[in-house]
């Protein structure tokens, strides 16, 4: 994991099914790339576009992909950003107190 920290950016892209990894590469302080996902998770709903990560098209992946790190190399700091308020976003609102309120809630 510690090897992940590494990159300026992290693409998240769901497969065949749900994916348990979205919540690692936004922990990454990377801005996270995200091709809009077919499946949620219960805190991926509250995570916000251009604030917690860029929204990639669907229908457009790579000119969509090409486009965010063409700004992020022109705006480092924004990318850092956006990068940074993902992580401190899995930090706090994934912390085992919430996580456990969720569950209570939920049952």
């Amino acid at each position: 994991l510690a090897s992940q920290f590494t990159h300026r950016y992290k693409i998240y892209i769901e497969g065949s099914a749900w994916s348990v990894s979205e919540k690692y590469i936004l922990a990454c302080d990377s801005m996270t790339l995200v091709v809009t996902p077919k499946y949620y998770d219960f805190y991926s709903r509250a995570l916000m576009p251009m604030q917690h990560y860029w929204p990639v098209r669907d229908d457009s992946k790579c000119s969509s992909i090409k486009y965010a790190v063409d700004w992020g190399n022109s705006l480092k700091q924004k990318a850092q950003g956006i990068g940074k308020q993902a992580s401190n976003f899995i930090k706090k609102e994934l912390s085992m107190d919430y996580v456990y309120d969720y569950m209570f809630h939920l049952l």
